[in-house]
């Protein structure tokens, strides 16, 4: 005779890990632990921004550096209510935070995993894509003047082309 199927069993065998446990199997990787490329079967490419400032922190998540205090109380404070608001589906869950070899991380979905040659864009919102501290800013970098010139060979004044540096007020005005 046959046993009566009890509908729980199965879910019961296949328990499903509480939120806690998906967020400490997903941040499973160390920030710089070297798996990058295995992420697909593909290469990870970071085509903009901070290079070196990201990293796969397990299956579809990301650990994101964050060099200064400030911006890491910030950043985590956005994600948090952004994860909160009607634009959720359009930004990165946020998985935790960690501080590994005296650096902040900040644990975050990867949101171009599921894709295989998907394209990202960064949105800036508001009239400046930097700080206020940058406008006063005069120190002169050779490296931004090089990452100018590179963008477009006929952007930079005589005189700047003379010095062959700028400040990076106005490397950022030339990329808004």
């Amino acid at each position: 005779s046959k046993q009566p199927v009890d509908p729980g069993a199965s879910e019961q065998a296949e328990k499903k890990p509480t939120d806690e446990e998906e967020v400490t199997r997903k941040l499973s990787i160390n920030p710089g632990d070297d798996i990058i490329g295995q992420r697909n079967k593909r290469e990870f490419v970071q085509l903009g921004g901070h290079a070196g400032h990201f990293h796969i922190a397990g299956p579809g998540c990301l650990w994101k550096k964050q060099e200064k205090e400030e911006d890491y109380n910030v950043e985590v404070r956005v994600l948090k209510e952004l994860n909160e608001s009607s634009i959720r589906s359009y930004v990165p869950d946020y998985l935790g935070a960690k501080d590994y070899e005296g650096v902040k991380w900040i644990g975050m979905e990867d949101l171009m995993c599921h894709f295989q040659d998907g394209c990202g864009m960064d949105i800036k919102m508001g009239t400046r894509t930097f700080k206020e501290s940058e406008v006063k800013n005069q120190n002169l970098r050779e490296d931004l003047y090089q990452k100018m010139f590179k963008q477009d060979p006929n952007e930079p004044t005589p005189s700047e082309r003379e010095i062959g540096a700028i400040t990076k007020l106005r490397y950022m005005t030339v990329l808004d």
